[in-house]
């Protein structure tokens, strides 16, 4: 008899999937990393299920002749090679994976010859293989395996999927996730948060009395609140050993409730800058370069970024020395100041949308919806610049005139 080929596929490891059309062609073209990736990871998972099953089947003493990551159809392979009894190899079509023992066979019009090739010498094959040993059956074919040896080599790939899991699990738990702590990096003017009084800086250390550590959590949280009654926000401030409670009543404007606050940033800058730095930090001398990390400003050590964006607002209008560290060296860099861009227009100030709690605004008595006439004696201007232009009083009373339903109102305000 001639050489008989014959493949077992193992339907645990073949993937099914409907024709992408054109959108998932256009994808997968767009995205070769990302395509290879899922490629490599299937083939993985697919190669450890197999491996299940070839490693009882050793270890029962059956004759693995193939052990293949995709289907040889035809013969057609991107590689292979052969050692000891076993042919390994990377077959053309890439759905599945198989091991071929000798005697076992899923085709039923394959698997008459696949039993006459694994008969022995002499005897007769009998209609099922028995318990007991039986001279037509090739000691080392799967069908001359007794019966808990059989169910044993077949639900292998599944058992060493599951193990696979937990392992895989097991160091995923171990090397852990990066996760954004739930601090305030920004926080956006008029939000619910900024209404409260919280700054750049703050921890959230609890959102409705839970623990969070985690800016994920703390979305979550806000998310799910009464809206209605408000969220309670334990905030711990730098530099204070006391926590605050406050109560915010997220925004809805956008869609999702919000309180109007980022999570913390980090004081290195991306690996990959892509097209450049925009603004100033685009002009610095020497350039900045991915992954350089901000140390100091000026000389003053910096350790987060909320430290970086306070001590940059109080000299916006003068150029700085960053102190970068990039690759374990120091290096200092010039950072430009960034004039004012101007249309030539002046925009005209509406009634007050929000008064910051505990702000010199609030303890002053402005409110929302009044209407700013002037401001120190002179006209309020283009309100866009009334906070540059109150830096000079910082702790000196200012005259501030209101409208207030018709009436004009002149209140003393002492910016901070």
């Amino acid at each position: 008899m001639g050489e008989f080929v014959t493949m077992t596929v193992d339907a645990g490891a073949v993937l099914f999937g409907a024709w992408p059309g054109q959108r998932g062609i256009e994808w997968i073209a767009s995205h070769p990393l990302e395509t290879l990736q899922s490629v490599l990871g299937l083939g993985f998972v697919i190669f450890v299920h197999e491996l299940g099953h070839f490693l009882v089947a050793k270890a029962c003493g059956v004759k693995c002749e193939k052990f293949y990551l995709g289907f040889d159809v035809g013969g057609l392979k991107l590689c292979s090679f052969k050692w000891g009894e076993t042919e390994y190899g990377i077959g053309a079509l890439p759905l599945g994976g198989y091991v071929k023992m000798l005697g076992q066979d899923d085709n039923p019009g394959a698997a008459s010859a696949e039993a006459h090739r694994a008969r022995a010498a002499s005897g007769d094959l009998p209609a099922e293989p028995t318990s007991d040993p039986h001279p037509a059956w090739d000691p080392r074919s799967y069908p001359a395996q007794s019966v808990p040896e059989r169910m044993a080599i077949i639900s292998a790939g599944v058992i060493m999927n599951v193990i696979f899991a937990i392992l895989m699990a097991s160091l995923a738990f171990g090397l852990g996730v990066r996760e954004v702590a739930s601090g305030t990096s920004a926080v956006r003017p008029g939000g619910a948060a900024w209404r409260a009084g919280l700054r750049t800086g703050d921890e959230i250390v609890a959102v409705g009395g839970t623990p969070v550590t985690v800016f994920k959590e703390l979305q979550k949280k806000v998310t799910l609140g009464d809206l209605s009654k408000g969220v309670g926000f334990t905030v711990r401030r730098p530099g204070e050993e006391a926590v605050r409670e406050v109560t915010l009543r997220p925004d809805t404007d956008g869609g999702a409730p919000m309180v109007g606050i980022s999570g913390p940033l980090s004081l290195k800058l991306p690996d990959d800058l892509g097209e450049g730095l925009p603004g100033s930090a685009g002009k610095t001398t020497p350039p900045l370069a991915g992954g350089d990390i901000v140390r100091a400003v000026d000389g003053v050590a910096i350790d987060t970024h909320a430290q970086l964006v306070a001590t940059l607002s109080r000299i916006r209008d003068q150029a700085v020395a960053l102190t970068v560290e990039r690759k374990g060296e120091r290096l200092d860099v010039e950072l430009p100041s960034r004039p004012r861009t101007s249309l030539g227009m002046e925009m005209a100030p509406g009634p007050i949308q929000a008064v910051q709690d505990g702000s010199p605004a609030a303890a002053a008595g402005l409110a929302k919806g009044d209407q700013l006439i002037s401001v120190d004696g002179a006209p309020v201007g283009d309100p866009f610049t009334l906070d540059d232009r109150l830096r000079t009083r910082v702790g000196t009373a200012v005259a501030v005139i209101v409208e207030r339903a018709g009436v004009e109102e002149t209140l003393a305000v002492t910016p901070r």
